[in-house]
């Protein structure tokens, strides 16, 4: 009787594995999908009190990241865990929680052989962005937590004085402190000038900021030079952002993306065409033929009988040097763009050699 049982068992297992009903439907998507498996996704969230529970051990068990380098390293694997079968050219914009340690103070004076390099006309600092190159200049391979006390000669309103400034460093860029006075901590709700809860803190300083500087530029960031006290004192740096008319502290943001299998920080941008683009592109006589160039003027669209790949791309290349000449080698757009007869199509690009080619995924 056990035999027939085991046989007929057998008979039964061996249908169900080759008759699973969505072997077909996860081969489709594979091959419509590049050998992704599934297609791209585009996410956004903030890691809540369970994704730090997934990765608590590399944390020490805390809910934040004490550097960016620390949220590149850690949460590609929380992205594998929380989407495994995303695919190929998906990216997930990430929050986190950031409080960076400071972990080493200096003094730096500049000299005259650091004017000198740094290419001024005279023997002194004018302005926001030569304080920074200096700072870069004296400390070039800076980590996250790195702070300056920077003394410098400064030129304003026809005169040179001296100055210092606090400078600390996050995320491969150097900021501009900004340092609480007793008189700021009091403000913030602090009986004593430090704070003792990092959430605390993250939640007033937007507020103070508002009424402190509530004519920012919009994406402005401020990196706030915070004492706190948890059983012994210490210090870190706090980044605060001005978006959409007021003062936020979300903490870090990062993009990934999926490549060949494997989350990697990206700075991909998504951009579609607008109608001045194709105008734009159809007015420029080196890209495409003459005919293709006019039925764009036309229709708006790429017509995909008369435009090639390669001369679509030389059109999304030289509207993304006209629009955009400050990017930077190594910058991946998203392009979006309408066709004809396919509809709206996508070219994953990246600026190499001063223009635009096809990034491989």
């Amino acid at each position: 009787m056990n035999k027939y049982i085991v046989y007929i068992c057998s008979l039964v297992m061996l249908f169900m594995a080759a008759c699973d009903p969505m072997d077909e439907v996860y081969e489709e998507l594979d091959e419509a999908n590049g050998g992704n498996g599934f297609p791209a996704s585009e996410l956004e969230f903030t890691l809540t009190e369970d994704d730090y529970g997934l990765i608590a051990k590399q944390l020490d068990s805390v809910e934040y990241f004490r550097s960016y380098e620390d949220a590149k390293e850690y949460i590609p694997a929380l992205l594998d865990s929380l989407y495994p079968n995303v695919g190929g050219g998906s990216s997930a914009t990430v929050t986190f929680n950031l409080y960076v340690p400071v972990f080493a103070e200096q003094e730096i004076t500049l000299t005259g052989a650091d004017y000198t390099a740094l290419e001024l006309e005279y023997p002194n600092l004018s302005s926001q962005s030569e304080i920074i190159a200096a700072a870069d200049l004296k400390v070039p391979e800076a980590e996250d937590g790195d702070v300056i006390s920077l003394t410098y000669d400064y030129y304003s309103s026809g005169q040179v004085t001296e100055r210092t400034s606090l400078l600390g460093s996050l995320d491969g860029a150097w900021y501009t402190l900004f340092v609480p006075t007793s008189d700021d901590y009091q403000a913030l709700g602090q009986s004593y000038p430090n704070f003792d809860d990092f959430g605390e803190a993250t939640h007033n300083l937007p507020i103070y900021f508002n009424s402190l500087f509530p004519y920012a530029v919009e994406g402005e960031t401020k990196v706030v030079y915070i004492d706190y006290y948890g059983g012994e004192a210490s210090s870190y740096l706090i980044p605060v952002y001005f978006n959409d008319g007021s003062w936020e502290a979300p903490g870090g943001t990062i993009q990934f993306g999926k490549s060949e299998g494997i989350w990697v920080p990206d700075n991909t941008i998504r951009y579609t065409l607008s109608g001045s683009d194709y105008d734009a592109i159809a007015a420029n006589e080196e890209i495409g033929s003459e005919s293709a160039r006019g039925n764009l003027a036309s229709y708006g669209n790429f017509n995909t009988n008369s435009w090639s790949d390669e001369d679509i791309l030389a059109g999304l290349s030289y509207i993304l040097l006209e629009n955009f000449p400050g990017y930077e080698e190594g910058q991946r757009v998203l392009v979006s763009f309408d066709t004809y007869p396919d509809g709206l199509k996508s070219m994953h690009v990246v600026l190499s050699g001063g223009e635009y080619i096809l990034f491989e995924n």
